[in-house]
């Protein structure tokens, strides 16, 4: 209180000072006003020139404190010089009038560009186009700074259509199974941004993959999505292909068999996919029937791949080249050859030979055991040309871990007695032992097997053995 009462002492004495001066009137001089003519005080992004007319006796400076707009003066008139705002906001400024007198702030505005574009049909921005050749999709934009398009993908084009205000993107042919995407990128005064295009798939689909026709043959059909245009080709002579493409119906026309089984190949292509369908043509009925016969009785020693010429017979596997004969049991129900431990098979170089077993690891063997059995399950293979025949690999355990069978092992005995006493020792070992049967054309066996040369005669190696 005290400090506002002193103030007021204070003027009081300068009020008192200032009355007591001379009597003579004293004269105020009121300082020039300045007024505008005119102002062109607002500009679009893309900027411009305009001015300011100041009605003024007196001389006029101008200034602007921002780098978008440069003053000039001349005589009563600023000249203002916009630039181009590239953002998207709008910006204001004031030029700073002034004489010696007076002066005056005039607010300059300008307006940001405009750019818009529509959201994606697959969101925010990113936009689908199907796999055909030339695809195409048009974009609308909404802009007044011009626009620059970029393809960043070597499968699209992209150009700006400025009659339109458009964005035009033309993808070409996706011929792979798989959508792919690419971006644009999209420029527009200091805005940039990526839109996302992404091309669907080549359509290719067939209903199946595999056929089986019966003996009898016939027609059959596969029905084959596509919006690629598909060729077809067959590397078998008994049926025939035709592919109608409005339909999308695959037909194939298949001759009579006369001989087991027999297996052709149907290659389709479509764009840059490959795809097969496997026909098989036999009567499941008749495999059963089909059992019996020549084999090849292969295994393997020291790894590499041996066979023997064999018969197999309904109750016994006949190795002509040794003279011996394995004792079977045949399942035409399930398609199975079996085989027990403890078998006599036959005689060599006037041994007994007796059929064990050895577990995969070739710790474990059946001994004297008669027991253990091992089976031999019987399924069409294709034998890689053209004809399919029976294959099937021995499996089975044995003893009371379950040993996992590896190994048929024909062992020598001194007498025709399962008698471990008169062991005399391994005469052959057959690892992974396995049956296939002799196709109707032999030209189809498996190449490895021709070269495996399935023995006639006596092995070299077991003739030394018992030498």
């Amino acid at each position: 209180m005290k400090k506002i009462l002193s103030l007021m002492v204070l003027l009081a004495g300068v009020i008192s000072f200032t009355s007591c001066g001379d009597d003579d009137d004293a004269t105020y001089t009121a300082p020039a006003q300045l007024s505008l003519k005119s102002a062109d005080a607002f500009y679009e992004a893309a900027g411009g020139t305009g001015s300011i007319v100041v009605n003024s006796s007196e001389t006029i400076t101008a200034t602007s404190n921002v780098e978008w707009l440069t003053v000039s003066v001349s005589g009563n008139t600023v000249n203002l010089t916009v630039a181009a705002n590239d953002k998207l906001e709008g910006r204001s400024t004031n030029v700073i009038l002034k004489t010696a007198s007076a002066s005056k702030e005039v607010n300059i505005s300008q307006r940001g560009i405009i750019y818009g574009i529509p959201e994606g049909d697959a969101g925010d921005n990113t936009f689908t186009l199907d796999d055909a050749e030339n695809a195409k999709i048009v974009i609308p934009v909404a802009q007044t700074a011009g626009l620059k398009v970029t393809s960043k993908a070597d499968w699209l084009t992209a150009t700006f259509n400025e009659e339109t205000s458009s964005i035009e993107i033309v993808a070409a042919s996706n011929d792979d199974e798989e959508a792919r995407t690419g971006l644009v990128e999209v420029q527009t005064g200091s805005i940039k941004e990526d839109l996302t295009i992404v091309q669907a798939a080549m359509v290719f689909k067939l209903e199946k993959t595999s056929l089986s026709v019966a003996n009898a043959g016939g027609i059959e059909s596969v029905k084959i999505e596509h919006s690629k245009p598909v060729t077809v080709e067959s590397t078998a002579d008994w049926f025939k292909c035709n592919f109608n493409d409005k339909s999308g119906v695959l037909a194939i026309s298949v001759d009579e068999n006369k001989t087991l089984a027999r297996q052709g190949t149907i290659t389709l292509k479509s764009g840059n996919s490959t795809k097969t369908i496997s026909v098989i043509q036999y009567d499941p009925a008749s495999l059963a029937d089909q059992i019996v016969g020549d084999y090849y009785f292969t295994y393997y020693k020291d790894k590499e791949l041996k066979a023997f010429a064999a018969t197999l017979t309904e109750d016994a596997l006949q190795i002509p080249a040794l003279s011996w004969s394995i004792p079977v049991t045949i399942d035409k129900e399930k398609l199975t050859v079996s085989v027990k431990s403890g078998n006599y098979v036959g005689d060599f170089s006037g041994y007994s030979i007796y059929m064990l077993f050895l577990d995969e690891t070739e710790q474990y063997w059946t001994a004297n055991s008669t027991t253990a059995v091992a089976s031999a399950a019987l399924e069409l293979e294709d034998m890689g040309e053209g004809a399919l025949t029976l294959v099937g690999a021995f499996t089975g355990t044995f003893g009371q871990n379950d040993y996992k069978f590896g190994s048929f092992l024909f062992s020598a005995f001194s007498t025709q007695t399962l008698d471990m006493d008169k062991y005399l020792g391994k005469a052959l070992q057959m690892t992974d032992p396995a049956l296939i049967k002799v196709p109707a054309e032999p030209e189809a066996a498996p190449k490895k097997l021709k070269r495996a040369k399935a023995m006639t005669s006596v092995p070299s190696f077991l003739k030394k053995r018992f030498k």
